[in-house]
């Protein structure tokens, strides 16, 4: 009796899960060890936020690593090794917001291994993206909408890590995505209608009594042309389902943050959710304690996780009511001069 083969990795994304390999590790321990209610993993000192069909996903592609079959879905495990990227990604940036600097010496090498992060962010992108189509001509809008979500994600931590790679560094990192981006794979779709075509197809006709005439009836519609209704009634419904779905989520907007989600931030004293906003409020002597630096080091934290579950912009103030920040999407972190500052700048 054959062996069952291991599951391989394409050829293409071996640079990538080399990079990742040690971030799955890392995932699937914390995983292992989170609780039934877990919303989130820890890594170093930033929080990466997961749904419920995530963690689903995710559990799906951590044991995909070590399947014994090919005849798997594969989105699972590219959702895993989003999830990886994410926390090797948070742990450079935290190394530079939070840690010592890196010595010049070590400059080089550190903005390399940001570059790969960038690299690997714009593979796994263009393989979900693979991965959306796919669920969408097998019909499964839900799973094809959730992991658009979770692709946006994966866009989130790319735009962060462009504004410190810089455009030669984005350059350097789009031509190793190149390289890191697994060969498409075929899909499997079974169609009833997809029948073998016969080599004639003879025309039907029928003896009419009266008039003594054969009157010819139309041919059955062959095969193809009714592949090519079906073809056309599916970009039909996909059309349908996008514009529902940028409705839908237009309209519902993204969920209530609780607190718990920032339990892992001292500062944090109250979260306020009005979608698309998000009104935060940090302790006052927490806030005084903090130079420039470390005040914006937690506004950009918070902004991570509420710019995760698509929120747009979040208002910070102190306990005392005193507005102190205020964090944009599109804008990043801007932290609002103490009175005493402004007073002195009018003067």
């Amino acid at each position: 009796m054959s062996q069952p083969q291991t599951l391989r990795e394409p050829a293409g994304a071996l640079g990538r899960r080399t990079a990742l390999d040690p971030y799955l590790e890392l995932i699937g321990e914390r995983a292992a060890a989170a609780s039934d209610s877990a919303t989130s993993i820890a890594v170093e000192s930033r929080v990466i936020a997961l749904d419920y069909w995530e963690w689903s996903a995710l559990a799906r592609g951590l044991e995909q690593r070590d399947v014994e079959s090919g005849d798997v879905e594969s989105w699972p495990r590219r959702l895993a090794e989003g999830v990886a990227f994410q926390a090797r990604y948070l742990t450079h940036l935290a190394r530079l917001q939070d840690g010592a600097p890196p010595q010049p010496a070590e400059l080089k090498a550190f903005r390399r291994e940001l570059i790969v992060d960038v690299a690997v962010g714009i593979a796994l992108q263009q393989e979900l993206q693979r991965d959306v189509d796919n669920l969408v001509v097998l019909g499964r809008f839900d799973e094809a909408k959730k992991l658009t979500a979770f692709r946006h994600k994966i866009g989130q931590g790319i735009a962060r890590l462009k504004e410190v790679i810089g455009d030669d560094g984005l350059a350097e990192a789009e031509s190793r995505a190149a390289t890191m981006v697994a060969p498409a794979e075929k899909i499997r779709v079974r169609d009833p209608l997809a029948l073998e075509e016969p080599e004639e197809t003879p025309t039907q006709f029928r003896w009419d009594r009266e008039y003594a005439d054969v009157v010819h009836l139309a041919a059955p519609p062959r095969p193809r042309s009714r592949i090519k209704l079906l073809a056309w009634a599916l970009a039909a419904s996909v059309a349908g389902w996008i514009v529902v779905a940028v409705a839908t989520h237009r309209a519902a907007g993204p969920p209530p943050l609780p607190l718990a989600e920032f339990a892992h931030l001292a500062a944090i004293q109250q979260v306020d959710s009005r979608p698309p906003s998000l009104f935060v409020t940090i302790r006052d002597e927490a806030w005084r304690a903090l130079d420039d630096a470390g005040r914006r080091s937690l506004i950009d934290e918070v902004g991570s996780i509420a710019g995760s579950r698509g929120y747009r912009g979040i208002q910070f103030r102190t306990s005392t009511g005193e507005a102190v920040a205020r964090w944009l999407v599109k804008g990043g972190t801007r932290l609002v001069p103490p009175p005493e500052r402004q007073a002195g700048a009018r003067t």
